[in-house]
């Protein structure tokens, strides 16, 4: 067998590292538990622009940022920058509240409400395969639906509020790590007024807390910046079938957090899971029978 490349290493290093950074967020989120989700997120975003600041020079795409003074391309930032703050306090609050599980399933059905909004926004076409994994999804979302009693608003909202950010992204042709720069700056007058707000009416957990935990809010930015940089730099030397499986690693490691810190795993919560990864078997299945799959991006040489 030939050995992998030292490109192609260092992608999938990249990429597990990103993973790791994501799949173990719960518990970074879990140590924050005394700050509010508001003020959570409105640091979160502060802290971001000097650190995805950081991350456009490190993937040398400063030349990308004159991308960013059209007004059309900045309105479709500005609305992409709302996604994904909805998302993040979502996402905080889930954790917070001990939701990590349903916050899991939400990422773990991404792949396929991507193809979902390609049928109902940009009028593509589901093959068999694609329809099957989309109608077992559906089948795992209505089971969960009935174990929780109502709508699991928050796997549903994750779930879209990031394939629409993902649909969203794709009109703007800007490189990641300025796409986060973009948005955290659009974001970061709400998030000033949002700990404005806050403050008037309390002291901040920022303000009070000790210095630990202080450190912990700062490094909100790197935490948020670190795993997108990796990603990007792993994304550009591997194929989209290795990525597509390997996207699955954090919402899988995400899932054993949930469990690992006692969230409960009812018989009907378990099997919307098991339909929900039969559908994801039968679509990353079918994506590797359409590209075939190798680790080395076609025409790369290392």
């Amino acid at each position: 067998m030939a050995p992998i490349n030292p490109s192609v290493r260092n992608g999938l290093l990249a990429v597990l590292g990103a993973a790791l950074c994501w799949g173990l967020m719960p518990l970074y989120l879990r140590l924050l538990h005394a700050v509010p989700v508001f003020e959570l997120l409105a640091w979160r975003i502060l802290f971001t622009v000097p650190a995805a600041g950081l991350g456009v020079w490190i993937m040398r795409e400063q030349a990308s940022l004159r991308l960013v003074l059209q007004p059309k391309l900045l309105a479709t930032l500005a609305l992409s920058a709302m996604l994904v703050a909805t998302n993040w306090g979502v996402y905080v609050w889930a954790v917070q509240q001990g939701h990590v599980l349903q916050a899991s399933l939400g990422y773990f059905l991404n792949p396929l409400i991507n193809v979902m909004l390609g049928v109902l926004v940009l009028r593509e076409r589901l093959n068999v395969y694609q329809g099957v994994a989309v109608a077992l999804a559906g089948a795992g979302v209505a089971l969960q639906a009935l174990g929780v009693g109502s709508l699991p608003w928050i796997t549903l909202t994750l779930a879209f509020s990031w394939g629409i950010y993902t649909l969203v992204r794709r009109q703007a042709p800007a490189p990641p790590a300025v796409g986060l720069f973009v948005e955290t700056v659009l974001l970061a007058p709400l998030a000033i007024l949002t700990l404005q707000h806050f403050a008037n009416a309390a002291p901040l957990a920022f303000e009070t807390a000790g210095w630990s935990l202080r450190a912990l809010i700062a490094s909100a930015g790197a935490v948020t910046a670190t795993p997108l940089v990796l990603f990007a730099f792993g994304a550009k030397r591997l194929t989209l079938a290795t990525l597509g499986f390997m996207q699955y690693l954090a919402p899988t490691m995400q899932f054993c957090v949930g469990l690992a810190l006692g969230e409960p795993l009812t018989p009907l919560y378990a099997a919307s899971f098991v339909l929900i990864w039969l559908g994801l078997a039968v679509f990353s299945l079918q994506a590797v029978r359409a590209s075939g799959w190798t680790l080395r991006p076609r025409g790369s040489h290392g």
